[in-house]
């Protein structure tokens, strides 16, 4: 089985970390107001591939995150990441959940440009095309996964919308004016070889 842990070690942030370590019962507490869920809280992808900069392999969820991946390989990828690790099957991963998500994540929907997560129905959906963010309900939803170099410097990051300058006051304009910002390439991801966005700006 995995690497499942009841609480954030203080190893996996520093000061200049994007997040705050909660255990797993301050997660509870604060999950009962969102209908008493208790949920996969968060996800570190400790593969070679992912850069652990700044905690750039850390993914925490909502229950309902979406990622907005640059291409179709690195979703296709992830989404294995993401099932195997819940699933017991990646012990080089660590995560953060409630013993009844543990082998319970599937993929209820796996097709083309998209891919949807299910955890005793806490949803993860993964998709190339900008218009997924159509679907957040809180800016914390939004999450980015993005490249850069090739070959021996490959390296993938996984970020949250949260993390850019004014993204607040983008996310409080409204959906419409993230859409604009995340297909005008300001979050990263953008690869017009990959999909071409042709919705009206």
């Amino acid at each position: 089985m995995g690497n499942r842990k009841t609480k954030f070690p203080q190893v996996l942030t520093n000061n200049n970390s994007r997040f705050i370590i909660k255990t797993i019962e301050q997660k509870k507490q604060s999950n009962k107001k969102k209908e008493n869920k208790i949920m996969v809280n968060a996800i570190q992808f400790n593969s070679t591939r992912f850069n652990t900069k700044d905690d750039n392999n850390l993914l925490e969820l909502t229950d309902n995150t979406i990622i907005l991946c640059a291409n179709i390989n690195i979703m296709i990828s992830l989404a294995d990441e993401i099932l195997n690790t819940i699933n017991g099957k990646a012990e080089y991963n660590d995560y953060w959940c409630d013993e009844s998500d543990i082998g319970k994540a599937t993929a209820s929907i796996r097709f083309g440009l998209l891919t949807l997560i299910n955890v005793n129905n806490q949803k993860i959906t993964l998709s190339i095309e900008p218009s997924i963010i159509y679907k957040a309900k809180s800016i914390d939803d939004i999450w980015f996964i993005d490249y850069i170099g090739k070959n021996l410097t490959y390296k993938e990051s996984i970020y949250p919308m949260t993390i850019f300058k004014g993204s607040k006051d983008v996310w409080d304009s409204g959906l419409d004016e993230v859409y604009k910002m995340v297909a005008s390439g300001r979050y990263g991801c953008y690869d017009g070889r990959v999909w071409n966005d042709t919705k009206s700006m």
